[in-house]
């Protein structure tokens, strides 16, 4: 009867695979599982699953059926497309800047300043300042309506045509 002997090479080839599988293991489970702590939300796992649980908008809607009436046809409502951010330096010069100041010491006085700016301004139209960055940079946020069209490379293009923007980014 033949014995076979486990060299010691293969005993850590064994080992190396077995070290390399748990290591992926490790890897994918803090990939797909864990939140890290420098980005808000939820896991990837969380997100993916969402997707699957939420149930289908309907619009609101009265039944006249209920009531003895002819019966009411209903749609899926209308989602709203995601809101666009842009990075928006303005000129020293710039009559804005007032407001973008003093939306750090007070958010909802520097909202209300910008607003009654852009009512005055058409090319800012839509556009809502929602935040400040320590460089001085304004955040603009945009909420285009359900039947808009207009691509974030065309707002970009709209805020860099102005005279006083230095530049805008999207963020």
């Amino acid at each position: 009867m033949d014995t076979q002997h486990t060299g010691i090479g293969e005993v850590f080839l064994w080992l190396g695979a077995m070290c390399l599988a748990a290591f992926i293991g490790v890897a994918l489970s803090l990939v797909l599982v864990i939140v890290p702590t420098d980005k808000p939300g939820s896991s990837m796992v969380d997100s993916l699953l969402e997707r699957f649980n939420t149930e289908p908008a309907f619009a609101p809607f009265r039944s006249s059926e209920l009531e003895g009436g002819e019966p009411s046809i209903f749609s899926i409502a209308v989602q709203q497309p995601p809101e666009m951010r842009f990075i928006v330096r303005f000129d020293p010069e710039a009559k804005l800047l007032n407001a973008v100041r003093s939306f750090r010491e007070n958010r909802g006085q520097g909202r209300a300043m910008f607003s009654e700016w852009t009512s005055q301004e058409t090319v800012f139209t839509g556009f809502n300042l929602a935040g400040v960055l320590p460089s001085g940079e304004a955040i603009l946020a945009y909420q285009p309506s359900a039947t808009e069209t207009a691509s974030l490379a065309q707002l970009r293009r709209r805020l860099n045509d102005v005279e006083y923007v230095v530049y805008a980014d999207t963020l």
